[in-house]
């Protein structure tokens, strides 16, 4: 099978879990550790097993925050900074909550297709943007609410709405929604503009510094957002990448990925708690940050659960994911899981059949999990 830029970029709904220029802030953002060498798999990475096994092999290539609120806590290099991926775009989502509940943003204002258009790069959000629009039965010049963004943002990982959202709200509103989670000093992503520096000149970015590749990415999208013809340019070069493997193949190195816009384990935890637990600095953000994490997972939660958040997202060679467990018995369960460095064809399994979605959303629910779980973090 031909492996197409849609395929390998595919969001989390691509995964089964639909229903993921100020650029002061990233000066102080550690940047995610060099590559070292992977050990292959002994079996396809398409099961818990699998991938379980070969996160013992390579612990250098994954990190762990989980609380299961009830006394298990297992963590693996808990504040090491990793590529998020669209995990990331839950920073966006409590920033907008935070917004709403302090009246700067209201959720029924409405902005046309076309508008939200403007900021969506072709070929970079696994189609999660085409599934939102079909959800919203959304025509070009249709009107959709800010809401319905940040609902889609999370249910089909459409990559134009944080964007947007982070041109709305200031990289200000997102800075000071992480700190009040403790976390300083966040990575901000531009998730379209990282894809418009991933179709031009991919490894030039290796290993530039941070702050320049985040502006670049923030100035290239502006430019895009505001040109058609810039817009049309990038359709027309899609085709052609999609039909020519020497155009496609720099555009999926994993090298350019790892520099994309990282955090910790220990940072999204403490975001996706505060999501859960109305702990957002402004009161009721949480119940509107949550009601969207949850929302997807609303008609299939076990007994005893009242419900489960999740935003999870991929890049070449890397998977993430974040769950919050809300218990009836009031215990909150947070687990997150950064992956990166997986190799090419290992790479195309693990997306098939998502293991790292189950591993980290089963560890909340089952306590043979957890202990499988446990018995791969590595002991000091």
């Amino acid at each position: 099978m031909t492996m197409t830029r849609r395929r390998f970029l595919g969001a989390t709904a691509l995964l089964g879990l639909a229903g993921a220029t100020g650029c002061g802030a990233d000066a102080g953002v550690p940047a995610a550790p060099a590559p070292v060498p992977v050990a292959p798999p002994s079996a396809p990475l398409t099961s818990a097993d699998a991938l379980l096994g070969w996160m013992r092999a390579n612990p250098a290539n994954w990190t762990l925050a989980l609380d299961d609120g009830r006394g298990t806590v297992l963590e693996h290099a808990a504040d090491e900074a990793r590529p998020l991926a669209s995990t990331g775009k839950v920073l966006a989502l409590a920033a907008y909550a935070r917004a709403v509940a302090t009246g700067v943003l209201d959720p029924a204002q409405t902005m046309t297709v076309r508008d939200w258009e403007r900021w969506y790069v072709a070929g970079t959000d696994g189609q999660g943007h085409p599934r939102a629009l079909a959800s919203l039965k959304a025509t070009p010049d249709g009107r959709v609410t800010w809401d319905q963004l940040a609902a889609v943002m999370i249910a089909y990982s459409d990559g134009a709405a944080p964007d947007i959202l982070r041109d709305r709200l200031g990289d200000g509103a997102l800075v000071d929604t992480a700190a009040v989670t403790g976390w300083a000093s966040p990575d901000l992503p531009s998730f379209g503009g990282e894809g418009l520096l991933s179709a031009t000149d991919p490894l030039g970015w290796v290993g530039r510094d941070t702050a320049q590749r985040r502006a670049a990415a923030v100035a290239e999208l502006r430019a895009y957002a505001a040109d058609p013809a810039r817009r049309a340019a990038h359709v027309a070069w899609l085709e052609r990448a999609n039909r020519d493997p020497a155009v496609l193949a720099p555009t999926l190195d994993p090298r350019f990925y790892a520099g994309t816009a990282a955090g910790t384990a220990r940072q999204v935890a403490g975001i996706h708690r505060a999501c859960a637990t109305d702990g957002l600095g402004v009161p009721g953000a949480g119940p509107i940050a949550r009601a969207h994490l949850e929302r997807p997972l609303a008609g299939r939660l076990p007994r005893g659960v009242v419900g489960i958040g999740e935003k999870g997202g991929n890049y070449p060679g890397i998977a993430t994911n974040a769950v919050t467990v809300r218990r009836a018995d009031g215990a909150l369960g947070v687990c997150v899981l950064l992956i990166s460095g997986v190799p090419e064809a290992n790479y195309l399994e693990l997306l098939g059949s998502a293991p790292f979605l189950e591993v980290s959303r089963r560890s909340l629910l089952s306590r043979d999990m957890r202990e499988r779980l446990r018995a791969v973090v590595p002991t000091a």
